[in-house]
């Protein structure tokens, strides 16, 4: 928490072996850092809610093979602004020919999506920021 905001950081880490092409590829290890910073305004509070789904690097037309494993389909809080008030910095190592992170994306979005362990550790996590939002705007 900074002031009444949430600073959050995760890390997606997409790790994946087999067969590129015709070539087998090894293991590969490729990670994605999301930074946001989120006014935890009561509109915002009032949005949280507990998603299920793919991460981006699982898109369905990337990996279908996936479908039925619970890595292909997981927890996800999701906070939401009507405005693009979120303030949102995405680091990834994904990069040919260069060793360490790139910033691939830096700027305001009105919708970002944090990994759960579980829909009810979630949900007692939208209780807390919930709560704190009504205390920390008045």
């Amino acid at each position: 928490m900074k002031n009444c905001d949430v600073a959050i950081t995760t890390i997606v880490a997409d790790r994946y072996s087999g067969r590129v092409s015709k070539k087998l590829g090894g293991d590969t290890q490729y990670s994605y850092k999301y930074s946001a910073e989120i006014p935890l305004t009561a509109e915002v509070a009032r949005s949280l809610s507990i998603v299920q789904g793919r991460p981006k690097q699982l898109e369905w037309e990337k990996h279908p093979a996936c479908t039925d494993q619970d890595s292909c389909n997981i927890y996800w809080l999701e906070f939401q602004d009507k405005n693009p008030t979120i303030r949102l910095n995405i680091f990834t190592d994904d990069n040919a020919d260069y060793d360490g992170d790139v910033t691939t994306f830096d700027g305001g979005v009105n919708q970002f999506k944090i990994p759960l362990s579980s829909a009810d550790k979630g949900k007692e996590l939208v209780s807390i920021l919930q709560s704190f939002a009504t205390t920390c705007r008045q």
